[in-house]
């Protein structure tokens, strides 16, 4: 596929390069731009201190992904399955090894790699996580028992027409 060989320089036993903002450790912490994580075959995704955005750029890069779940959600997850979309990871890591192996070796596992960018680019739109997005506040709107008024010196921001150039993308 002409990608990299692992998760880092190395490769699995090698290298491995963990793109971290928060971390508990004092140990300095190599910076991977995202744009850079396309060039390896396969890709960990693992939970933090906090919520991550990146798993939706990661099915883009069409590596296959190796997913730990985490108590924070990206609105699509549900929609993903267990080896179709990504390789599922053991929350103790015990099994990080032979699935990168695996994922490496394997021609399934460059199907579950087109699979995940397939979703990402059929389902993942600016124009679906605009509408997702739309319906998500409206649904929570029509759940409220108060009216919401601005505060204030408030500014009403209205554009359909960017909601509408964004469905055509």
């Amino acid at each position: 596929s002409g990608k990299g060989r692992g998760l880092g320089e190395g490769g699995a036993g090698g290298d491995v390069r963990l793109n971290c903002a928060f971390t508990k450790s004092t140990a300095p912490v190599t910076q991977v731009p995202l744009e850079d994580h396309c060039r390896y075959a396969a890709l960990a995704n693992l939970p933090g201190e906090t919520y991550s955005a990146r798993l939706k750029y990661l099915l883009l890069c069409n590596s296959t992904i190796l997913h730990m779940e985490s108590e924070y959600k990206e609105f699509f997850e549900a929609l993903l399955v267990p080896n179709k979309h990504f390789l599922p990871l053991n929350s103790s890591l015990h099994d990080l090894d032979h699935k990168v192996e695996w994922a490496l070796r394997s021609r399934d596992a460059q199907t579950i790699a087109a699979h995940g960018f397939q979703f990402a680019r059929e389902c993942l739109r600016t124009a679906d996580v605009l509408a997702y997005m739309r319906a998500t506040l409206s649904l929570y709107a029509s759940a409220l028992t108060f009216k919401v008024e601005p505060v204030a010196g408030a500014v009403r921001i209205r554009s359909h027409a960017a909601i509408e150039a964004a469905r055509d993308l």
